[in-house]
């Protein structure tokens, strides 16, 4: 017999810890790629950051629930390949997940950022490259913080390692959990193009963007 699913609890999943039903009523990103003029050319999040979405991330990234993560992963994969079949999106030579600091990283046990692109990196057959970017600082977390704010909070926080740069790649995606104003990746990305010997592509794969704060709760 096949477990519940995740979500209602009640009706058998067959794949990826979820119903057909709760599938397609999850509050998915409209429209899921947005264009970019932050540093990298394309934001690709799967679903607004709502219930239960929003229940889901802190579960995976503070409880350590894998079976959300794998269910999240899912999610962003079954977006992204929906993307580059209809040509959305430039297919990357690499991906990269956002660095966690030594000190959160061993607290937490790992890196959910790491986890969702080993997933993607498995499912779409991108490499993925975990020692290319480095975390100076255990910075607090940026809840509450506007745009500017979050953007003086990230200067100096990534640091490049040179020896993991390839001068023959040309396109990346930096991937992340959830995203709002996207100082991280903007940060990220500067920080990248400013290392590379060539012009870089860089694109963002999120698993869920904040939406606005009158967006309607649906779920």
């Amino acid at each position: 017999m096949q477990p519940p699913c995740l979500l209602c609890g009640h009706h058998p999943h067959y794949r990826h810890n979820i119903c057909k039903a709760c599938l397609e009523d999850l509050p998915w990103a409209q429209p899921p790629i947005v264009n970019q003029t932050l540093g990298y050319a394309y934001s690709a999040c799967a679903l607004n950051y709502l219930p239960p979405i929003n229940g889901l991330i802190k579960q995976f990234k503070h409880q350590r629930n894998l079976a959300a993560g794998c269910l999240l992963e899912y999610c962003l994969s079954k977006t992204i390949s929906s993307a580059l079949l209809e040509q959305q999106l430039l297919l990357p030579q690499l991906l990269i997940p956002v660095p966690l600091h030594r000190t959160r990283l061993r607290h937490r046990g790992f890196n959910q950022a790491e986890f969702i692109a080993h997933g993607l990196s498995k499912h779409l057959h991108i490499p993925m490259c975990k020692n290319l970017c480095l975390r100076l600082g255990d910075q607090a977390p940026l809840q509450g913080q506007n745009r500017r704010q979050r953007l003086r909070h990230m200067q100096g926080v990534f640091e490049v390692n040179t020896k993991e740069v390839n001068s023959r790649l040309h396109s990346i995606a930096i991937v992340d959990d959830v995203t709002t104003t996207g100082a991280t990746a903007q940060a990220l990305s500067s920080c990248l193009q400013s290392a590379w010997p060539n012009p870089l592509h860089i694109q963002l794969w999120c698993l869920a963007r904040t939406p606005a704060p009158k967006t309607q709760l649906e779920w």
